[in-house]
């Protein structure tokens, strides 16, 4: 995710797990200077159809699920990358004030959109560059 998400410098499998379902990761967050680690855990893991994972920060668990979705098509593969919120609308407030993200919303929007048209750009590069 690192070289593709704007938000998502990578991160990295707890205890040697591997993508399947239970297991768990790190995951290293930026935006505006700041940094934070959230725990992740696997909740789907098929290899074609389906990639998904729900996050958790701290005492706050089960905040937003995030997944990714693949599916053939007559040019090659659909990507599709989707998210649900958990989280409560009050919570979803107070984490706006502190963020300065007062569209969560259109911020995972642009985010996703963003993380897809590198995901494509990477994907169709000739191979070696």
């Amino acid at each position: 995710m690192g070289e593709w998400s704007p938000k998502n410098p990578g991160g990295h499998w707890v205890d040697g797990s591997r993508p399947v379902v239970g297991a768990h990761f790190k995951g290293t967050n930026r935006r505006k200077g700041g940094r934070w680690t959230t725990d992740v855990r696997v909740t789907q893991a098929t290899p074609a159809p389906c990639f998904e994972f729900i996050v958790s920060l701290g005492p706050m668990k089960n905040l937003v699920t995030w997944g990714y979705r693949f599916e053939p098509d007559e040019t090659g593969t659909l990507v599709t990358e989707y998210h649900h919120d958990h989280r409560s609308r009050a919570l979803i407030k107070i984490i706006g004030l502190a963020s300065g993200i007062r569209d969560p919303n259109g911020h995972y929007q642009a985010g996703m959109e963003h993380t897809l048209a590198e995901l494509a750009r990477a994907l169709e590069a000739p191979a070696g560059s």
